[in-house]
């Protein structure tokens, strides 16, 4: 499910596992970043270990701005940290279907 993929895509940050994540974007997006994707991943995921990881991940679609084919989320990540740096994170992440699949698309 679209918002299965989103969970995971987050899931894999918060482990560190900067792969996994990116086999979640589609093909395409991943050949055309290339190894800017790879340094954009391990900069997101370096920041959720700062804050000692995620503590609560909330993923609401957002209906107004999604269609058939994209589906627009809306998230909010609690982090473990105390820090004031860390804090609540807001983000909005939109997936797309292709062949039959979910994937993250980024931009």
């Amino acid at each position: 499910s679209p918002d299965g993929v989103v969970r995971d895509f987050y899931t894999h940050l918060d482990d560190g596992n900067t792969t996994r994540a990116a086999e979640l974007i589609s093909p395409q997006l991943r050949s055309s970043w290339g190894s800017k994707l790879d340094a954009a991943l391990l900069d997101v995921s370096t920041k959720i270990a700062k804050c000692d990881g995620i503590k609560k991940l909330e993923v609401e679609q957002d209906k107004d701005r999604s269609t058939e084919k994209f589906h627009v989320f809306k998230i909010t990540m609690t982090m473990k940290s105390d820090d004031p740096k860390c804090g609540v994170k807001n983000d909005t992440i939109k997936t797309f279907k292709n062949d039959g699949k979910w994937h993250i698309h980024l931009g």
